[in-house]
């Protein structure tokens, strides 16, 4: 007889037959070998990925929080939570052996919406304003690619892969290609993408890897090294031919780089710790010459950015919270100085119009962003973004209504709403672009019923919100849910929280202040709409339920809106709002119906109701109890007395 003695932990089961891994797991079980606790914000994707010694047959987990759903043949956790909280998940396997049940810590951290209207999850360190169309371009390095964001949908358009990790970007005088210093020590080259085609052409080789990029006149390409490996640090070379134009003075270290309107005018400002100096080069010319120097701007410059009509540029130097306004023909001048909280280690931006000055708030880990008044360098506002910024670029859109901060680490873009700017969708004259209701909601007959319709003949992106725990009001409904009908009776949309549908949400700009408030975005059918809003669990409380135009630009208006809901006294009257676009006057009716309900089985409709009609400043307009009083012809002639 032989006897084989087998240690309880095996180190190493490749070098095992597939009969000896089986026969080892029933001797010693399936086991776990991941038990950290997941701690992720609401609304952040998870990624979780349950291990075990030996794979399993099956994975099933309980208590998950809503949106977060485990793979039962995978063993990974996906989604995002819509609502905070401390969970104990508990994941039971079954494999070889016997089944292990193992219980996790899930804490869903709560995480304001703010002024974020969109986020990505990739890694990225440059960020590129297109000037001719709707995009702005985000440099990956981790993935070796650009990717294309639209800025009217905020949505990812394309990824286009390179041969190296992009750093810098810069987009040729015509508008027809992108180039892309990438900073790859191995057969360094400028990545080349048409614009058009959003197709990879011949990349130009370079003597260095790349750190930075500006086009020039005459295709003429400026690059910044991503070391001081050169003689000089900086170069050009032609953009057709990639052949290297004439060199640059001995012993410029490298940086960052911005190029004049004109492409007269060259700017670089360093980024080792020993030189931080300015250059302006003129780069009207074959061979660049240094115009200006100054070696006392600054310890350590994290980002240069030049104003968009090329009159100043302003400098982030990690070693000072004073951001001087420097004109743009002398670097050694001062227009004004942005104090801010914290030294300036992070990126800037600028509005399209140089009218507002961006700058991350407070410290370099920080969830705000502090906007500025260009002219006078005073604080404006703080956009307040997600739990943690980090970020590596900052550029606004050519709308001006929305701010892109890149970051590495955690990966992602995030795109905020700066408050000003050109609306995507202006409003046409005489729209209603909002209208709500609230009144005191409970169950069955007593539910608040809110009914819209929409004319026309094309579809219309619309917003129903059902608020409760915000309203400030005594006996505010504490977990509201909507459900959305068609003129069929067919359920259409529903909500619970509106973190379900985090990303449609934030992109509309509604989302509500408390997690546990409800909101649908969805598109619909000219026609009529009903929006049922009651507790989650069968609660009551005062609630408002809204519906906002979101294509107010398009020819389907909302021309109705009618809500049906048990009227008292105080808090419990019914409040209905509206909002009317302000390009010119508009004829509205307002009716209050109580009695001739009666005849649709309600049998508690209100005998005499009373109806008043306040502007947004609380000064009553217009008052009415019995229609015949006052507009008897009027009102006859609209067909609705």
């Amino acid at each position: 007889m032989v006897v084989a003695i087998m240690n309880s932990v095996i180190g190493d089961l490749d070098h095992l037959a597939p009969d000896d891994i089986d026969g080892a797991s029933l001797r010693y079980g399936l086991k776990f070998t991941n038990f950290d606790a997941i701690i992720v914000p609401v609304g952040v994707p998870v990624n979780y990925q349950v291990q075990t010694n030996v794979p399993a047959n099956s994975y099933v987990a309980t208590n998950l929080p809503e949106g977060v759903t485990l793979d039962a043949k995978s063993g990974m956790m996906i989604g995002a939570a819509s609502l905070s909280g401390n969970y104990t998940v508990v994941i039971t396997i079954d494999g070889p052996g016997s089944p292990n049940v193992l219980t996790i810590p899930f804490v869903a951290s709560e995480n304001p919406p703010g002024d974020t209207r969109a986020s990505f999850t990739f890694a990225t360190n440059r960020l590129c304003l297109d000037p001719n169309r709707s995009r702005i371009y985000a440099s990956l390095p981790e993935t070796n690619s650009i990717a294309v964001l639209d800025t009217v949908t905020l949505s990812l358009l394309q990824t286009v892969e390179l041969g190296g990790p992009p750093m810098g970007m810069a987009i040729s005088p015509d508008g027809t290609k992108l180039y892309i210093a990438e900073s790859s020590t191995v057969n360094p080259e400028i990545g080349v993408i048409n614009l058009d085609t959003l197709k990879v052409l011949p990349s130009l080789p370079a003597p260095a890897a790349c750190f930075d990029i500006e086009a020039g006149l005459n295709n003429r390409l400026y690059v910044t090294t991503v070391e001081n490996s050169l003689s000089t640090s900086i170069f050009q070379l032609n953009s057709t031919t990639g052949a290297l134009l004439a060199p640059f003075p001995d012993a410029i270290p490298t940086g960052y780089l911005e190029m004049s309107p004109d492409r007269t005018r060259l700017y670089l400002a360093t980024t080792d710790n020993t030189s931080h100096s300015l250059y302006l080069f003129d780069s009207s010319l074959a061979s660049p010459i240094v115009l200006q120097t100054n070696s006392h701007r600054g310890i350590l410059f994290h980002d240069l950015k030049l104003s968009h009509d090329g009159s100043f540029f302003c400098l982030a130097d990690v070693g000072s919270r004073e951001i001087p306004k420097v004109p743009a023909t002398d670097l050694a001048g001062t227009e004004g100085t942005f104090s801010v909280p914290q030294a300036a280690w992070a990126p800037i931006a600028f509005s399209p119009d140089d009218q507002l000055f961006f700058k991350i708030g407070t410290d370099y880990f920080a969830s705000q962003i502090d906007s500025y008044d260009v002219n006078t360098t005073k604080f404006v506002r703080a956009l307040q973004g997600s739990y943690y910024l980090n970020p590596s670029d900052m550029v606004v859109d050519s709308s001006g209504q929305y701010l892109f901060v890149s970051r590495v680490a955690p990966p992602g873009v995030e795109v905020l709403s700066t408050g000003t700017g050109t609306p995507t969708h202006p409003a046409k004259a005489k729209r209603l672009l909002n209208v709500s209701t609230k009144l005191n909601s409970a169950g069955g007959d007593d539910a608040l019923i809110g009914g819209f319709i929409i004319s026309g003949s094309a579809s219309k992106q619309v917003a129903i919100r059902a608020l409760g725990p915000s309203l400030p009001v005594d006996g505010a409904l504490g977990n509201p849910l909507v459900m959305l009908y068609d003129q069929g009776g067919q359920l259409v949309g529903f909500s619970d929280n509106w973190n379900l549908d985090r990303a449609g949400v934030l992109l509309a700009g509604l989302a509500p202040a408390d997690e546990h408030e409800a909101v649908i975005v969805t598109t619909l059918a000219p026609g009529a709409y009903t929006a049922v809003l009651q507790g989650a669990k069968g609660g009551s409380g005062i609630a408002l339920v809204e519906v906002y135009d979101l294509t107010a630009d398009d020819d389907s208006p909302l021309a109705n809106i009618s809500t049906r809901g048990k009227v008292e006294m105080g808090d419990n009257v019914m409040i209905g709002g509206f909002i009317i676009s302000p390009a010119d006057t508009t004829e509205v009716m307002i009716r209050a119906i109580g009695p001739s309900l009666a005849q649709f089985g309600i049998s508690d409709a209100l005998w005499d109701p009373v109806l008043e009609l306040h502007g947004s400043d609380g000064q009553l307009i217009f008052t009415n109890d019995n229609w015949r009083s006052t507009q008897q012809t009027e009102i006859s002639a609209t067909g609705l007395a």
